[in-house]
């Protein structure tokens, strides 16, 4: 009944668009809704997509008779945020607008001639033929398998997201022609509305991110020699409706103090430090804070601007599990660990895009922590083991490796070289 609702809804908002009258240089820019929780906004931009677009634009200097409206999560930022775009030489018209102010939201909506999300979520229902939304992209490719959360919808609602999606997206950026294949299947966004243009947080990826290496470095007051990212995904069966525990884990798992223990002091001897990046859907209560000196959660570094993007591009190696963070990690050509501390379990709560999944894991995969230092050790005394398996899965993830995606997106979308 929710849907049908929302449907009519959207519906009846899609007539009244019919007769509001299109501003021509205006653009929407909805960056996604995770930004919340990851303190991201146009200054601290890096890690998604429709932010870093935006702050591409502004750095041509060609837009300054446009006027951009920006959804935004700080509505206390607003004078520090257009103070920013003025510094950057941006004097066209920009609107802000807090994601719980939902009727501007929709009012501005209705008005703009084009607009750039960063996922596919967002009920664009009231669209009409003359305005184009277009998906910049979340995730390079899936890893987990996502299409399950479809086939669990049954056959009348998933028919319905079908129509919804299709109707509220006219473009879909991805980063290769296989990778639209899999986005394809778990979006349900026709095959056809894909384009292989690369991901705008991509070009930030591969830029020299010395400055913010030195930033963090004066941050802990020292200078380690390594710097390891911890990225892992979200649990869906540790959400607390479907928590059969109150106990607590760290960060790395069901692991002991000993196996903790054991990973510091190889960090000490390595001269390395971990950034540990929790995933805006992990149920956070389940986490121990407790964590040492070698280290840190990633949010601890937003106030220098930390960002997941800024932190892999400086980083000497990427631990992950099942999230496809390690995709784009793949342009960098470093060493990847996939740490699969609870494999059987996630195999049985969501599983892989695809069976087997081994050809698509790019480094070594272990189960234990006390694995870990062993295998980042090797990783790092020789970078090159595990190349192979990195090239073979980015030639088939990314089209593009040359940091200009957000010019080709510029160039197709708004015209302009």
């Amino acid at each position: 009944m929710r849907v049908f609702i929302k449907t009519v809804y959207s519906l009846l908002l899609r007539l009244i668009t019919l007769f509001i009258p299109k501003r021509r240089n205006q653009v929407l820019f909805l960056p996604h809704k995770n930004c919340k929780n990851d303190n991201y906004d146009i200054i601290n931009y890096q890690s998604d997509n429709v932010l870093c677009f935006i702050n591409y634009l502004v750095s041509t200097g060609k837009y300054n008779s446009y006027n951009f409206v920006i959804r935004i999560y700080d509505a206390s930022k607003k004078d520090e945020y257009a103070e920013y775009l003025r510094s950057k030489g941006f004097v066209g018209g920009v609107t802000f607008i807090s994601n719980d102010e939902n009727w501007r939201l929709i009012r501005e909506f209705l008005k703009s001639r084009i607009v750039f999300t960063d996922n596919f979520y967002e009920p664009n229902l009231y669209k009409i033929k003359s305005q184009i939304c277009v998906c910049l992209g979340y995730y390079a490719a899936p890893f987990k398998d996502d299409y399950c959360k479809i086939m669990q919808m049954g056959k009348i609602r998933r028919g319905i997201d079908r129509i919804i999606k299709n109707i509220a997206y006219d473009y879909h950026v991805s980063t290769s022609d296989l990778a639209s294949l899999g986005l394809s299947l778990d979006s349900q966004i026709e095959y056809y509305k894909f384009i292989s243009l690369g991901y705008s947080r991509n070009d930030e990826l591969l830029k020299d991110n010395q400055w913010f290496k030195n930033r963090l470095f004066k941050e802990i007051g020292y200078n380690p020699k390594y710097i390891f990212v911890y990225a892992p995904t979200h649990r869906d069966y540790e959400r607390l409706e479907n928590r059969t525990t109150d106990e607590h884990r760290s960060i790395f798992g069901w692991a002991t103090k000993f196996d903790l223990q054991e990973l510091q002091t190889a960090l000490e001897e390595m001269d390395a430090i971990i950034i540990a990046k929790i995933h805006p859907r992990q149920e956070r209560s389940i986490i121990n804070d407790s964590l040492s000196n070698r280290i840190f959660f990633l949010s601890n570094f937003v106030s220098i601007g930390g960002n997941l993007q800024l932190f892999l591009s400086i980083s000497d190696l990427l631990i992950t599990d099942y999230s496809s963070v390690f995709y784009d990690y793949l342009l960098l050509n470093r060493p990847i660990v996939h740490y699969c501390y609870d494999f059987e379990q996630n195999v049985k709560a969501r599983g892989f895009f695809i069976d087997p999944i081994d050809p698509f894991f790019a480094g070594d995969v272990i189960y234990k922590l006390q694995e870990l230092p062993d295998v980042i050790k090797r990783n790092i005394s020789n970078p090159n083991i595990n190349e192979d398996k990195r090239n073979k899965v980015k030639s088939l993830v990314f089209k593009y490796v040359d940091g200009n995606s957000s010019q080709r997106i510029e160039k197709y979308f708004l015209g302009r070289k």
